[in-house]
This record gives structure tokens, sequence and C-alpha cells, in this order.
């Protein structure tokens, strides 16, 4: 297995010129070599035509040149792309920051990479993609080997998943489009390997349509997946769910034995996108990143994924914590997930070895070898134990000094309050001395390589010199911790270990700083008496018992510090958004079922009016009344929500069997994008106007609303609900 093709990454048409022309990141580049790279960006490869010669003018399209719903392009040059909006419309054409030449250049002056490419299989046709390949490998040269087949088309969100006449793609629909594809592009280059379906879900998405009709033609499935979706699991769940891989691999590699039982050996399985999280928080940037990625390669590896492209290298969200990204642009940072990446290149190998754990739940273990080494790769996940474990390969025993690679909180520190890592030096080489037990102490939150010679010529590969203990090193304590924050929240603070008079960690092997212990002043009460400092950072939580100022205070040997948190009292007044005083809803509004203002139910007053015809809701069919027309950011401080407010009428000629029918209010953050913030029922409103609040009761909700983009009013009902409802004066409840 070349261990390379996991560590793959994707780059798209969005990222800076600048970004990818920079030295230093390069230089991480060659350090990390992913082994394979995938183009041009995701949902956008469904509405892009890589080449532009004929159609695209400048900054603008040539709109003759639609043909048939199809543009006419001139492939007898190369010209920049042109992209559609989701809709297939060009009436605000964006063309991307970089062209495909570029990616394609960059990904080849990678010397480790090779590239993937994503056609437009969702707006475009298979004679572009056909051209591509005859461009791009035939004219360029760039020998690009791997090429999929659209992007999520499953999906409602893909361009290309509704067609033009209205109807949603099938499954059986893409296989057909995918042979079309791949006989066109093959006739421009037999060489490349095809596949897809790229699917959104981890279920397959249109995988088995597509290895059923059109198999012989399958040379790889494709599919997404980010295991975490819902902000609402903690984090011993969201290492659980690293495990279930195994079932989704498995149940491709049944399709492809049932389908194509002659080639099954040939077909690869290949994950195009995946990260721990769905919606970008604090936990993509925080080691937690690291520590689940490091696991999760080791997983790929376990089922056989053939290989995979993280997603992705640069996009950094806006106030998201750093997005996705696997290295911010700006300003430009290698993130936890970087690291993760570098340890496998560099300290592990492709050689699988069968490793387990006993009698430690917080540890999880990854073995690897190569010729003259054994790499074990042990993951603490507790944040706060650290764990003193045998280290016992079957027929060989230890020498006396082994090296260790390790990552903790004092080689990387995401700071939640500034959204930046302060400490970032990457993992640390010791040397480590396990004596006759063979047993190490693992810290709390860390990631350890071992590294043990399989025989007597395996030497390091680095040098290892220990620290003159004589130097006497001074050391300061600093507390992060809001300034501010409300009465009805615990905040997370930390206890920071600095070398003094600088910014770097105190943090050594050889010499331990010990626990701080912790007090507090003030309405307020702490989790636990003291912190752990010896990889210089100790977490805390501090929740508040009224409102007011509350001081910690940290004191370890001989060093103390503190720190003062103001936390405000609640004052909560409705904030009236949307009243509807208008004669027809905009793009902003949505329904599953007609949807329209309605003057004749309140004096003197528009209200909006959904008439349901009678329906149980499904999964795909729920939707009362969608908003996501918010006011900006200026107008609107979402920080500030705590709840929704609105009118509400269910006339009597409404009816539900369901004695418990009603509506539920949702609302979605890009750091969490389901909140279930309750339920009214529709007897609560029956016959007469009523106004409802309804609180963020759960402190994770309230902590993602400054990235709120849609509220939701969705029908909850096991009986069929047939009649109009009304809604009026929705706005939020600000705190």
């Amino acid at each position: 297995m070349d261990r390379g093709k996991l560590i793959g990454t994707n780059i798209a048409v969005w990222n800076s010129q600048n970004v990818l022309e920079n030295k230093e990141l390069l230089d991480w580049f060659d350090q990390w070599r992913p082994g394979i790279v995938r183009m041009p960006g995701g949902s956008t490869s469904d509405r892009l035509y890589w080449n532009g010669h004929g159609v695209r003018q400048g900054d603008q399209i040539d709109a003759s040149k639609l043909k048939d719903g199809f543009w006419e392009i001139d492939y007898s040059a190369y010209a920049p792309l042109f992209m559609l909006n989701p809709d297939r419309s060009i009436q605000t054409p964006w063309f991307g920051n970089v062209d495909i030449k570029t990616l394609h250049e960059f990904i080849c002056g990678l010397p480790h990479a090779q590239t993937l490419v994503t056609v437009n299989a969702g707006t475009g046709r298979a004679r572009d993609a056909a051209e591509w390949v005859q461009w791009a490998n035939k004219k360029q040269e760039y020998g690009v080997e791997y090429w999929e087949i659209g992007n999520e088309l499953e999906g409602h969100w893909e361009a290309g998943h509704t067609l033009p006449d209205g109807r949603e793609l099938t499954a059986e629909m893409y296989a057909q489009r995918f042979a079309k594809f791949s006989k066109a592009m093959k006739k421009a280059d037999m060489n490349i390997k095809i596949g897809g379906a790229a699917g959104g879900s981890s279920k397959g998405g249109f995988a088995e349509a597509m290895l059923k009709i059109s198999g012989k033609h399958v040379d790889f499935v494709s599919f997404h997946t980010y295991p975490t979706a819902d902000n609402r699991e903690d984090e011993p769940k969201m290492f659980s769910r690293i495990v279930e891989l195994g079932a989704e691999i498995q149940r491709i590699r049944e399709w492809i034995r049932r389908y194509q039982p002659q080639r099954a050996s040939q077909i690869e399985i290949g994950i195009t996108e995946w990260n721990c999280k769905l919606h970008a928080d604090r936990y993509t940037s925080d080691l937690f990143s690291a520590l689940w990625s490091c696991l999760w390669i080791g997983e790929m590896m376990k089922t056989g994924v053939d290989f995979a492209t993280q997603w992705d290298a640069f996009t950094q969200g806006k106030d998201r914590e750093g997005g996705h990204a696997l290295i911010l642009p700006d300003p430009l940072t290698r993130k936890s997930q970087y690291w993760a990446m570098w340890l496998w290149r560099n300290h592990m190998a492709d050689t699988l070895v069968h490793a387990t754990v006993e009698g430690a739940d917080q540890l999880s273990v990854v073995a690897t070898k190569s010729a003259d080494l054994l790499f074990v790769m042990v993951v603490n996940r507790s944040r706060t134990e650290s764990v003193k474990a045998r280290i016992d390969p079957i027929n060989l025993k230890l020498p006396e000094t082994i090296e260790i690679i390790r990552l903790t909180h004092g080689e990387y520190f995401w700071n939640n309050l500034t959204k930046r890592a302060d400490w970032n030096s990457g993992p640390q080489a010791l040397p480590m001395q396990p004596g006759k037990t063979q047993s190490l102490t693992f810290p709390p939150f860390s990631i350890t390589v071992v590294r043990i010679p399989l025989h007597d010529k395996a030497g390091p590969e680095f040098v290892l010199r220990k620290p003159d203990k004589s130097v006497h090193i001074e050391r300061e304590l600093r507390i992060l911790i809001p300034k501010s924050a409300s009465a009805d929240t615990p905040v997370e603070g930390w206890v920071r270990a600095y070398v003094k008079g600088t910014d770097k960690p105190y943090s050594s092997p050889y010499v331990s700083p010990g626990n701080a212990a912790l007090t507090v002043v003030g309405a307020g009460t702490l989790d636990r008496a003291e912190v752990r400092l010896n990889e210089a950072a100790g977490r805390f939580f501090l929740t508040p018992s009224a409102p007011g100022k509350v001081k910690v205070l940290a004191k370890a040997k001989g060093t103390a510090a503190s720190a003062t948190i103001e936390f405000k009292p609640i004052k909560e007044r409705p904030f009236v958004v949307w009243d509807f005083e208008v004669e027809t809803l905009g793009e902003g509004y949505a329904s599953h079922w007609p949807l329209a203002t309605d003057q004749n139910v309140k004096s003197n007053r528009r209200v909006v009016r959904i008439d349901l015809p009678g329906v149980v809701p499904s999964e795909k069919t729920r939707e009362i009344l969608k908003i996501s027309d918010f006011p900006p950011k200026e107008e609107l401080d979402r920080t500030r929500i705590g709840g929704v407010v609105f009118d509400l009428l269910v006339p009597e000629t409404f009816k539900c069997a369901d004695p418990q029918g009603g509506i539920d209010i949702i609302m979605q953050s890009h750091g969490n994008y389901w909140m279930m913030l309750g339920k009214i029922n529709f007897s609560e409103a029956k016959g007469t106007w009523k106004t409802f609040t309804v609180r963020a009761e759960n402190p994770d909700h309230r902590k993602v609303m400054g990235e709120a983009f849609s509220l939701w009013f969705v029908l909850s009902t096991n009986q069929p609900a047939k009649g109009p409802l009304y809604l009026d004066r929705i706005g939020f409840l600000l705190r």
C-alpha cells in the first residue's frame, strides 16, 4: 500500500494565485508529499467549463454560443474557464481566481503527486470531458491518470441534479451518462482510469446503479464522507465514528464483486472528499483534528481504501475557525490536520502491522513497518489523563533507548479566542528509555509515534541531543479566558505555561512543570481543582452562578497568574425581522407547498400563508417555511440570537388527526447544520393568533448563532395535515 495516496488533498479554482506560488507553502508540500491531488473544486466541477475559448470574451460570455442547452466551445485553442450559476444561468458570471492550466501546473510541480480531475457531468457534455483529456494528456502532457465523472450528483444541491425539464437525475440516468462519458474520454486516452459516483453520502449514492448498469467502464468507485455532521456529538462519539468506515467500504466491495466479479480486484475505491466534520468549526482547527485524522488514515489503510483526498488544502472559511483548510492562507498557517499528514508521511510506513490495545480504553494504536523499522502510532484520546502503557511487540525486544515523535498541546495550540494557532512548532523528536518494563507514558490528548529498529543495522534518521539540564529556564503562567460572557453559559479556559518573557511554550520531557492549582473568587465554580501543565496547557471550565465578575487564579511552584471574566446578566428582547408587508415573497423564502402572502386573516396586515394538501412529511418533503434572507450582520448581531419569536394561527378548518402534530423550529448555522430549538403543537394555536417564543436552551447552539444562515419551520406529524397555516412577525429573541 502506498500511504502517500491516502494523504492527498483538494485544490480549487477559488484558491489564490499568490497562495499557489508561495515558496514557504511549496516547502510544506514537499515535507508532506501528498500522493494525489484533486481538482477543480467539489460542487464547482459540475458547473465549470474548463475551456472558455470562443465563448468567454474577457469578463463577458457570448450568449449566442449556447446551443440546445450546451455551450459551443472552440477547442482549437485554450482560454481560461467560465462557470454557470447553480441554476445554469450566467446572470452573475464568476471566473474563479485561477484557471485550469494553473491548477494542473501546480500539481505537476509537486514531485510525488498525481492529479485527479472531476469533470462536469452536471451541466456539461461527454465531448467537453473528452476534450479536456485530449488537451491535458496529449497536448500538455500532464499525464492525468484519474478522471472522476461528476461530483455528488445524487444531491439536490448539485448543479445538474435537477434536469432542464424539472425532473430529478436518477441513479439509472447517471449510470447511463457515466458510460457515455467514459467511452468518449477513453477514445482520447485509453490509458486513463475513470470512476464515480463521487457520492455526497457514504452510503454510496449512485454507485450501485453505476456498477450494475455501466460496471465494465468503471475503474474506481468514489464517494465522500464527513463522519461527524451533528455538533451535538461529544468527542468520544466523534472518535467512535471512525470505525464505521469499514461497513461503508464493505458495502461497496460487495457491489463490485456482485456486478463485476471478473474485474473485482482491478476496481479501486477512492474517498475524494473527507474531513472529521461536515460543518467546519473549532474541531477542524483544534488539536482534535490531528488526533482524529491520524486514526482515520489508519482506518482507511485497514479497510483497503486505495486513495483519498482530504477536503481541502486552502479554503479558509470566513468566521468558521479556519474552515476545512489544511493550510490557512491568511496568515499562512499549518493547521493540526497538516501535522497528521506529515506524521503519516515521515514517521509511518506502507505495510500495516496488526496492533491492539489492552486495558487502556483511552488509547488507540496503529502500527506499520518498513524494511528496518517498526512504527507504532499511539493516540491518547483523553483530554485530561495521561496513560502509562507497556509497548509489547511480539518476538521483539526493545532497545534501551527508542525514538519517539510526539505532538501535544505544547507543540500545537489553537487559541479559540483569537482564532489562530499560538504554538505551532509541529511534532517533537525525543529519545525515551522504556527500561525493563518496556512502558511509556502517553500524555493527554496526544499523538506519539514510537520508532523501533527491526535489526541492529537500523539506525536513527536524525540526531537527538538532550538539552543541558544545568541551564535554568524561568517560566510564567497565563490564563486564557474570555473577557466577558453571558451569565447562563459555561466558558472554557486554559492555564498555559510560557518561557518567561516570550510567547514560547514551557514544555520539556526532562523538567516537569507539574500541575497548577486552581481557585476562583466570585460567583462561579470550576470543574477541577488543578490542571496538568506537562504539555504547557491545561483546560478547565468555569460555570457562573450569577452575573458579575469572577477571578480565576492559578498557582504552580512559585508561579501564579490570574484572569477576570465578567458574566453579564441576560436581557432578552424580541426583534421582528420578517413582517411580510409585501405582495410577493422573494427568493429568500421557500416551502414544499403553496406559499403566498394573505391580507384577509389579520386586520390591516399581510401575513404569510402555507397551504398543506393533506400530507405526511417525508425526509424530502417537510418544509413549511424556510427563510434564508437574513439581514446583514451590521443590522443584526447574530451572536446575540437566543431563540425565535413568531405569530402563528392554525384555523379551525385545519385538519390533522395526530394529537402531537405540529411545527419543529430549526436553526441552521455553519457551526451546526441542524439545531432543533423546539416544537409548537397545532393545538396550541388553534383558532386564534398567538405569539410564541422558542428559546435556544442548548449552550452549544447559542455558541454558533453568530454563523446562523437559515430558519426552518418544519412539519412534524405522523398523520396527514390539511389546510392553511399562517405565520407573521417572525424574528429572533436577542440576548
